[in-house]
């Protein structure tokens, strides 16, 4: 249960650090860009953390496929960009992928 909790603490901090990315405008803004390192740096820990009760390619593939779902809604929400048609099947794919993997994905 601890990995899926830093599992999910990762995933949170560093949609964080992305959005500092936006906010810190090619690293010209100092207090996002401090704000970016530091989230990053807390993910990488986080990940790291569970990862040593979880698989890594359960870590790996669950981090990085939600965290391109809650950037894209967060860029739609925060900084008015849209989402296409296709862009939206994608992300239902992915969520469909991730709970696969999550539920079916590894045998005892």
């Amino acid at each position: 249960m601890t990995g899926y909790f830093f599992l999910a603490l990762g995933i949170f901090v560093e949609v964080f650090g992305t959005i500092m990315i936006k906010l810190a405008d090619g690293f010209t803004n100092t207090l996002y860009s401090i704000g970016c390192l530091f989230f990053y740096a807390l993910t990488f820990f986080c990940l790291s953390r569970a990862s040593q009760t979880l698989s890594l390619s359960l870590v790996y593939g669950t981090s990085s496929a939600m965290v391109l779902i809650c950037t894209a809604i967060c860029d739609y929400l925060f900084f008015q960009e849209k989402l296409t048609n296709i862009g939206l099947v994608g992300g239902v794919l992915t969520i469909i992928g991730i709970v696969m993997i999550n539920v079916y994905g590894y045998a005892k």
